[in-house]
């Protein structure tokens, strides 16, 4: 849950520098199954205009939000584009592939481990700052639809 929320306050941040207006609606952290996806998905489509993207914290749950906007008839990216995290290697053969953020999964572990053994010494660990995140382009986002 607190990554999802740091992922949300990133996420609100960048869009408010580039003078990107959200729903409240839109911000939907309660995923924790496909059905409590489907919820928020069905949640973040309520208003006068449909939204043009999803984020998703993690590749999975991108891909069951592509299954799921398949099923309600919504085209990906032509009609909403999706965006994961993670680069699982899953998300590079369904179809269409993910656009995903790859993050260096092993180096966090290593800063993890490394705060974990200065904790064990008795040594307090300060906050750690984790490397960019690599935008994977793919074939599940494009540029939004004109709004007519």
């Amino acid at each position: 849950h607190d990554f999802n929320m740091q992922t949300l306050a990133g996420f609100q941040q960048a869009a408010s520098e580039a003078g990107i207006a959200l729903y409240p609606n839109r911000f939907q952290i309660d995923v924790e199954d496909e059905a409590s996806l489907r919820r928020c998905i069905d949640r973040a489509m309520v208003g006068p205009v449909l939204p043009t993207a999803f984020f998703c914290t993690v590749d999975v749950y991108a891909i069951n939000a592509m299954r799921y906007l398949h099923t309600r008839g919504f085209r990906v990216p032509q009609d909403i584009s999706v965006v994961g995290i993670d680069d699982v290697a899953m998300s590079r053969y369904v179809i269409p592939s993910l656009t995903t953020l790859r993050v260096d999964r092993k180096h966090m572990i290593q800063l993890g481990l490394d705060m974990l053994e200065q904790l064990a010494a008795g040594t307090a660990c300060g906050n750690q700052t984790l490397p960019a995140p690599l935008l994977i382009c793919r074939e599940s986002a494009a540029a939004p639809r004109s709004r007519q």
